[in-house]
């Protein structure tokens, strides 16, 4: 409803994916190498959803196409020492660039910037009937990923939902991304066990 189109994208990705994307490792475990790959780009399940989005802006843009808004709903995998089967969660992400309008006589091509990102966050929390969100900076350090002062986390009761924020420079050049790249990762389990069925009534003025 936000304008974002669904998509889906690989979860065989290549190990150097996070590094790449310049997405900490931290919280995201190890991961869970194939033992039979088909090649050294598809060798490990993926634990981010973001740098296969980034890929699709990539494959958009270099078909002439600017003005991308994609999210995808999907599994991350991880490992751990003593563990037989990877841990599995499920994350929705979404990657926005260029407009949400095209330019015409009456209107200008507004660029999308993290405030686009964030609107989609509020939007989706207020559907979900999302008590007490707040959004808290993010320092360069905490999320290296992020362009500086234009990173947040997304909180609701002191429980961690996600990031948002637009992509670091350095993070769209190594996936061959132009211009600015707003975007957002969320925990479904988190999402669904804040959320609730109720909405606050608000007087009619």
């Amino acid at each position: 409803a936000c304008g974002l189109n669904e998509t889906m994208t690989y979860s065989l990705v290549s190990p150097d994916d996070l590094e790449k994307a310049r997405i900490s490792e931290e919280g995201r475990g190890e991961a869970v190498e194939l033992i039979n790959p088909m090649n050294s780009e598809q060798s490990v399940l993926r634990r981010s959803i973001i740098p296969g989005l980034l890929r699709s802006v990539a494959y958009n843009e270099s078909r002439g196409v600017q003005n991308v808004q994609l999210f995808e709903r999907g599994i991350v995998f991880s490992a751990a020492e003593g563990r037989k089967n990877p841990k599995e969660r499920n994350l929705v992400a979404g990657v926005m660039t260029g407009s949400f309008v095209l330019p015409g006589w009456n209107q200008q091509a507004t660029p999308i910037d993290f405030y686009d990102a964030k609107g989609v966050i509020e939007n989706l929390v207020r559907e979900l009937c999302i008590p007490k969100v707040q959004f808290k900076a993010l320092e360069a350090d905490e999320a290296p990923w992020l362009a500086p002062g234009r990173a947040a986390s997304i909180l609701s009761g002191g429980r961690v939902l996600g990031w948002v924020g637009e992509m670091h420079p350095l993070s769209t050049q190594a996936f061959e991304v132009e211009g600015t790249v707003a975007a957002f990762e969320l925990d479904m389990n988190q999402l669904l066990g804040v959320a609730t069925d109720q909405r606050p009534y608000v007087d009619v003025p």
